[in-house]
């Protein structure tokens, strides 16, 4: 990722920072959502219930993507310069407006649990997938059983034979397709990357990683009298 240049206000610095590393974070949580999908496949004989660490990463990693992506759509609207009506940004905003309600849902468990009634999904969400078989989908989720909690696989097109659905994620009574919110961000990562460059934002030079180290060294001696032990530096 290149360094920004030419941005006198921190302010619009620090608002196009925390967008470009949301976003490379949105990639990082859908790989690691990916990979664990992927172990639980390879280990799945129809017979055993899947391993709890892929599990539990695969739904840890379903929320990140659904709490960055609503950070996204805050942060897009903050860029100066950046006008709001510009047909990618709006692409982006309507695509990604269903987060918001999911968003909402796992911020505050705490009281939307009591709103809940009837039938609904496992509290932490259910995953639905194709796998690398197109002919085979595979649905995850963890937690209790009871008369009211239900799941739902992908849909499946009678008429096309085919799944209509690649990766969807279920929470309370709401759906949203993760594959496809992943798009969106690529999408608009290249927009706001070109944008950037036809602006004159982007330096030539790579970011860098910045470090602070600090080191205290035991067993030196500061007394008057060498003879004398000490622990450490002396305190005024």
């Amino acid at each position: 990722m290149k360094q920004l240049k030419g941005i006198a206000a921190t302010r619009h610095v620090l608002v196009i920072d925390a967008l470009r590393y949301s976003l490379h974070l949105e990639k990082r949580a859908f790989s690691s959502l990916r990979r664990a999908l992927r172990t639980i496949e390879k280990s799945d004989d129809g017979r055993r219930h899947p391993a709890e660490t892929p599990s539990i990463t695969a739904i840890g990693s379903a929320w990140g993507i659904l709490d960055i992506v609503h950070r996204l759509r805050g942060l897009i609207t903050q860029i100066a310069g950046l006008a709001q009506k510009n047909p990618e940004v709006q692409l982006f905003l309507r695509k990604t407006a269903q987060t918001e309600d999911f968003r909402n849902i796992y911020q505050h468990l705490n009281s939307a649990i009591s709103r809940i009634s009837g039938k609904t999904n496992p509290i932490m969400g259910v995953i639905s997938w194709v796998t690398r078989n197109p002919q085979r989908s595979i649905t995850l989720f963890l937690g209790t059983a009871t008369a009211d909690i239900e799941a739902h696989t992908v849909a499946y097109d009678t008429w096309e034979h085919k799944f209509a659905q690649q990766l969807l994620f279920s929470a309370a009574k709401k759906d949203i397709e993760l594959d496809k919110l992943h798009a969106s961000c690529l999408r608009i990562e290249k927009f706001i990357d070109d944008w950037l460059e036809f602006k004159g934002y982007l330096s030539r030079e790579d970011t860098k990683v910045s470090i602070i180290r600090f080191q205290i060294k035991q067993g030196y001696n500061t007394s008057l009298n060498p003879a004398t032990p000490n622990d450490g530096p002396p305190v005024s």
